[in-house]
């Protein structure tokens, strides 16, 4: 790998971050283009195999739900409650912090 400057690596950072965003627009349009003319549940091209997966995507409201007794109740974490026990300093299990980094910007110096 090349020595670069941190502002070298940031650069070349966003660059690929630009560069993975456009891969993955070209990416949507060919699974819509395949999509479009797969008529079967699986197809073998070559040496892959294409399977078509049809699954529900639901927006519903809540109170839309409720109207049609489609609701229930769910024991789930409160994440902003963990948040501030850790912060306090209480060790819980599987709460563990991470880092990450976000470039934006043209990235033109």
């Amino acid at each position: 790998m090349l020595i670069m400057s941190f502002e070298e690596e940031v650069q070349a950072y966003k660059a690929l971050s630009l560069k993975i965003k456009e891969l993955e627009e070209q990416k949507k349009a060919l699974g819509e283009l395949i999509l479009q003319q797969m008529t079967i549940p699986k197809a073998v091209v070559c040496d892959l195999v294409v399977h078509r997966y049809d699954r529900l995507s639901f927006r519903t409201s809540i109170e839309e739900a409720r109207e049609l007794s489609a609701t229930k109740m769910e024991e789930v974490l409160d994440k902003t409650k963990l948040k501030e026990l850790y912060q306090l300093g209480h060790l819980i299990p599987g709460v563990n912090p991470y880092s990450y980094i976000a470039v934006t910007g043209s990235g033109i110096c």
